[in-house]
Order: C-alpha cells, then structure tokens, then sequence
C-alpha cells in the first residue's frame, strides 16, 4: 500500500502491518530494501501496537485544553488500524495523518507533539498494586576503603526485573522506547555517581518479564563504628531510592527469589588489603511519611585484618614503653641518666605515633588502640615521676624511704604494664585468628523502619562469588 503524501514524492510502505516513511519510490518486486529490511526486524506485535496506542492518546487526553472523547478515539483508531509505534507517529506529518484518517488538526497536533515528545508508560500496576522491582547486584570492584576517610570506592551493575503485561507476546528484539521502567538514585554517594544504562530486554515473553540494567561507580559514605579499632567489623553500606517524584504506590523495590546469590562478587575478595569481604544482607523497605520513597540497601560486612596495626603500632610502642623501663638500672641518684633514658624514649615513641598517625582514624571518641597509646604515654610519664621522687626532686626523702619507692617501682611499673598488655590484647588476637571467616558479624544486624533482623549471608566462591 503506497501513500502520496507530498510533491515531494515520499512514500510509505506497508510492511507486515507497520508503516514507515522514507523518501524513495516503492522498491520494484523481488527486490530489498534496506529500510523494508530494519521494519522488519523491528515488527510490532499486536500487544505493542496496542500499548503504543495507549501510551499516546493517554498523552493527548491529558493535554489542555482538553479533547472531546471522540477525537481520542478516532487517533486511537488510526494508531491500532495501521499498527504504528510512537516512533513512526512521530516521524510523520499532517499530511500523512489525514491520509491515515485523522481529519481533525487539532488532535493531529497534539498527537504529533505528544509522539516527539518521547511519553511513557504509566507504571504496569496489577490490580493497582505498585509494581514490585526484584533487585540484583553484581559487584565489579569493592577497594579502597578508607578507614580516616570513612569511604569505599565502588562499581557494580544493578539488575532489576519486574513483569510488564504489555509486553506479554512481544518480540524480544525489539523493546520499544515508551515502556515504563524503574530508576533510583544512589543516596550516600560522596560524588555524582557514573551510571551507564545497559539497556531494557524482554526476558520472558510469556510473562512479560522485563530486565534493566544499570553499571554505577561510585565513592561511597561509609560511617564507622571505630570503638573497638583495629579489631573491628564494619557494615559498609549502598543505599538507594527511587527517583524523587515517583512514589511507592507505583513501584517498590524488593528482593530477589534467590537470595543468597542477590549480590554477587565478581573479582577475587582476597585482593583487598586490609578488610575481609565476608558476606553481605540486604534491606528493602519504604521510608515513612513526608519522604515515603521505596529503598534498597546492600550491607557489605567487612572484617579489618588487625595484625598489620598489631605489627606495625602496638608491638612498637609496647617495646619502646620496656625501654623506658631501663631507666632504672641507673643508680637512684643518677637523675640526669635516668630523665635522658626517660625522655628519649618519650620522645621515639611521639615520633613513631605521627609516622604511623596517617594510618589511624581521626574521631571525637577514644578507640581501643587509642587507649592503648595513652597507657603506654602515662606509663613512660610515671618512670620519670618515680626517678624524680626517689632522687628528692620533690623533696628530700630518707635513703630507706627513698630505696623502697625505687624498689618498688622498678618491680610494679614493668609488670603491670606487661600484664595490662597481654589482658588487653590477648582476648581481641585470639579471637581474630580462630573466628572462622563466614561468621556473622559482631554488630546488630536490625533493618531499618521495623524491617525486622537481616538474614547474613556469607560470600562463598562458586556460590556468590566468580573470578
């Protein structure tokens, strides 16, 4: 069926239901055309074309002033009666319209402004119940994560699934561009975050299971809870919303079927330096009132490797804290010995904290290893105070006063140390090689907003984790 549109000579052809415009002549029998070929391989189905027709008279009812419902009707009509799509609507001009049969210039105006404008589908809501959107991620790279900062870099894909009874007998090759699909921001990223769209596929077209996919890279926020550094565990957290405008009466995010491979690692989680990469849980739920937006949030759960503070802070400043203690094998009343041995130590062990300060993180609060540093200082600070007293910087004491409080020192500082040492350290060590690596975390794993407690699951190599 060919069209005389213009002077211009532009046809239409008819190819299996669908029109297309183009400039050439009608291509002569037994030949192809490359723009008869592309119609083809993009054929709208009965279902789509129906869709189309919806999503455009949709778009012309809710424009002012407002249509008779007669009008609505005879562009619906037309849509359905050629099998168009909102693409080739949109390539098409009144002149093509009126021969299609939309006599009216009005309704033809609004339907060529509403197909260029590009209108979406209302949500595909069954029943009017929001539609539910199963989440997948599938972590790239999980690195860098900054314990003074409090942040980790992060790439992954998001995967999202829902069912779209339009696309219901539709061809997977062709998924058209006005079908509605979700979106989300990401809420505690420090930056902007690089989102590329990998594009809408129609999985089942039986059911109309629809796929998006998503690929984010992102610094992420990630308070800590610092108290018991460096023998810590942390939730480090992705969380997400909806777009803001839309509403949970549409959409809600939800888990997927399977859950323990919802998140999965792509890259080998030994590689990071510092934290094991033990499992993760996940949260789904809607934010009260005022806000009311759909969330998703991915719990990474995280375990400091602790041995390299052991190593490279703690066991120096225990040693450089015995030193001192050689203070007293200076006779009481060598006081200028006994404050250079005091002092230089004190002062190693100032410098051997501001090498190693860019490494610990920088709270209002004390952490364990923090306590641990200002024990060793006050210790260092008392070896000095007892030489003082001992040798009457304080006062003149007699020689056998003077010999019981040297004694005396020499016997109880060391020793508590040492002992005060081993008590502090020994259950923390003990526990971070002998806790097996799957373990769930020490931290409350509560949801959010009544939620409920979070199921743990543990990253496990050809379960949730490929490389």
């Amino acid at each position: 069926l060919v069209y005389s549109f213009r002077a211009m000579s532009t046809r239409v052809h008819s190819v299996s239901g669908v029109l297309t415009v183009t400039g050439e002549a009608a291509p002569p029998t037994g030949t192809t055309d490359p723009a008869v070929s592309s119609v083809r391989k993009r054929r709208q189905s009965t279902v789509e074309s129906k869709a189309a027709a919806e999503v455009l008279c949709d778009g012309v009812a809710l424009s002012t002033p407002t249509l008779g419902e007669n009008l609505v009707t005879m562009l619906h009509k037309a849509i359905r009666g050629h099998g168009l799509s909102q693409m080739d609507v949109a390539e098409l001009d009144h002149a093509a319209l009126v021969e299609l049969g939309v006599t009216n210039a009005i309704a033809r105006a609004r339907l060529l402004s509403v197909a260029r404008a590009g209108p979406k589908m209302a949500p595909p809501k069954v029943d009017g119940k929001p539609v539910q959107v199963a989440c997948k991620w599938g972590v790239q790279v999980l690195k860098n994560i900054d314990t003074v900062a409090q942040t980790y870099d992060l790439r992954l894909f998001a995967d999202m699934y829902w069912n779209d009874a339009s696309m219901v007998g539709a061809s997977k090759d062709h998924v058209p561009d006005y079908l509605w699909t979700p979106d989300f921001i990401v809420q505690n990223g420090v930056s902007h975050p690089e989102i590329i769209p990998h594009g809408v596929n129609l999985v089942d077209e039986n059911t109309g299971r629809m796929h998006k996919a998503l690929e984010i890279s992102v610094c992420v926020n990630n308070p800590m809870d610092l108290t018991k550094f460096p023998f810590d565990d942390d939730a480090a957290q992705l969380i997400v919303h909806q777009a803001e405008g839309d509403s949970p009466d549409d959409y809600i995010f939800v888990e997927d079927e399977s859950k323990v491979d919802s998140v999965k690692l792509f890259y080998d989680p030994a590689t990071n330096t510092e934290f094991d990469l033990v499992g993760f849980s996940t949260n789904y739920y809607v934010s009260p009132p005022i806000w009311e937006l759909s969330h998703a949030i991915v719990w990474f759960h995280l375990r400091r490797r602790s041995m390299y503070y052991v190593w490279k802070v703690v066991f120096p400043l225990f040693l450089s804290t015995l030193f001192s203690f050689t203070a007293f094998l200076f006779p009481k009343e060598d006081i200028s010995d006994r404050n250079n041995v005091a002092l230089t130590m004190f002062l190693a062990t100032v410098a051997l904290l501001f090498v190693v300060g860019s490494a610990l993180p920088k709270t209002s609060y004390l952490t364990l290893i923090d306590r641990f540093v200002l024990v060793s200082l006050t210790t260092q600070f008392f070896v000095a105070i007892c030489s003082w007293i001992t040798a009457g910087g304080f006062g003149t004491l007699d020689d056998g006063v003077a010999e019981d409080v040297d004694r005396t020192a020499k016997a109880v500082i060391p020793s508590v140390y040492a002992l005060f040492t081993l008590w502090y350290f020994a259950g923390p060590v003990r526990r971070g090689l002998t806790r097996p690596r799957d373990a769930p975390p020490t931290y409350s794993l509560e949801g959010r907003f009544d939620s409920g407690t979070l199921d743990f699951h543990p990253f496990q190599e050809g379960v949730n984790v490929w490389y």
